[in-house]
């Protein structure tokens, strides 16, 4: 954390600064940001996700509706001979988006899993890293698919290791707070995160429920175990996550009310009672994200297949209804809601129409190999959003 409080008081005094933070999931990198982001008191933030990982500045158009102007300009006809101009040009006028979005200066922009991260979003950062610009970027990864950001000086790259027993044994007392845990139970608890912050949390409330709810107290095997525990303390809540799980980790409150089948108070009862246990972040009015993709995932496997297509062959309905043009803008997101509604015909029709834009804006960007620093202009790894989704 000091060392992000530097960089945030360099940003300060007018320079630009970059950090990437990489660490393993649940080691506490989205912690960090939104610790770093409270004390900026501002904060621009793009969450990248598999899904979309060939979606031309999917997470920037996410947070800035007005961005999409330039991805239709990135995705279609090139307007002039000079295609490596006119690529530049796109990704300099999203960047002066990006920055004008921030308002205020020192800005700080995070890009949140940017393993994730689309090609033309990791061409964005780089653009940003070497701004001249009094900025905070702020990058988070896993160390698999880590983004090469470019060789500029005011790059950092902190990587995050596990706590050790000291530091686990303090979370672990912040998380218990005035409850008593039993030596063998805090020991066991330990012994069985490994210094995993969000091991550490997840399994010590699965502990501190089940004794407030009067039941015996084990200690769950594993995190997993743990997540299913607290998913099962109300009927509502498990309901409640298992259909916004198949939406995915971020959605939004008026398209769950629209593909929901159970009753209203139940709904209302199990987002209250996901949002009071931590398991759910209130993003934005009327949207929300699960804390971490583990929550998602386990919510989404504890389905059974039939009630799993049917929840997704109503999310793709209704998304299909919605007025504008998200089939054309993401239609990986309508391909994998039919895939997994068992519907591979009506799929295979947006999977068509989301490789031939991936493969236009790829063809595209080739362009801009000249404008990157060698170093930068390597092969850079990034993932084909395909099959189901998986967050950090």
């Amino acid at each position: 954390m000091s060392a992000l409080r530097r960089a945030w008081a360099q940003a300060k005094s007018g320079r630009n600064q970059t950090v990437l933070l990489t660490g393993e999931a649940g080691i506490g990198k989205s912690r960090l940001v939104q610790a770093i982001a409270e004390e900026a008191a501002r904060g621009l933030l793009f969450q990248c996700w598999s899904l979309h990982s060939d979606n031309p500045f999917w997470p920037i158009v996410q947070q800035l509706p007005s961005a999409a102007v330039l991805v239709k300009r990135l995705t279609g006809p090139v307007e002039s001979r000079d295609t490596g101009q006119f690529r530049r040009d796109i990704v300099a006028a999203m960047a002066a988006q990006v920055l004008s979005a921030a308002h205020d200066e020192p800005a700080l922009v995070v890009c949140e899993d940017a393993q994730w991260a689309d090609r033309a979003t990791l061409e964005l950062l780089r653009h940003l890293a070497a701004a001249e610009a009094p900025l905070l970027l702020l990058v988070t990864s896993r160390p698999e698919g880590e983004p090469r950001l470019g060789a500029t000086a005011s790059l950092q790259r902190i990587v995050l290791p596990r706590l050790d027993d000291r530091a686990a044994g303090a979370l672990l007392a912040s998380v218990a707070g005035p409850h008593q845990l039993a030596i063998r139970i805090r020991t066991e608890i330990l012994a069985r995160s490994d210094g995993v912050p969000l091991f550490i949390e997840e399994i010590s409330k699965a502990v501190l429920e089940a004794g407030s709810a009067g039941k015996l107290v084990p200690v769950p095997a594993t995190l997993r175990d743990s997540l299913i525990a607290r998913l099962d303390v109300l009927p509502s809540v498990k309901a409640v996550a298992q259909i916004a799980s198949c939406i995915g980790r971020d959605f939004a409150e008026k398209l769950l009310l629209q593909v929901a089948d159970i009753a209203q108070t139940q709904l209302q009862e199990g987002l209250a009672g996901l949002l009071g246990d931590g398991l759910l972040l209130l993003t934005s009015p009327g949207r929300f994200r699960f804390k971490h993709a583990l929550v998602c995932d386990i919510a989404y496997e504890s389905l059974l297949t039939p009630r799993r297509q049917k929840l997704h062959w109503r999310i793709a309905e209704a998304i299909e209804a919605i007025p504008g043009a998200v089939a054309e803008s993401e239609p990986e997101t309508l391909a994998h809601h039919w895939f997994a509604a068992g519907q591979k015909e009506r799929a295979e029709l947006y999977w068509l129409r989301a490789r031939h834009r991936v493969t236009h804006w790829q063809e595209q960007l080739s362009a801009l190999a000249d404008y990157l620093e060698s170093d930068a202009a390597e092969v850079i790894p990034f993932p084909v959003g395909s099959g189901r989704h998986r967050q950090p």
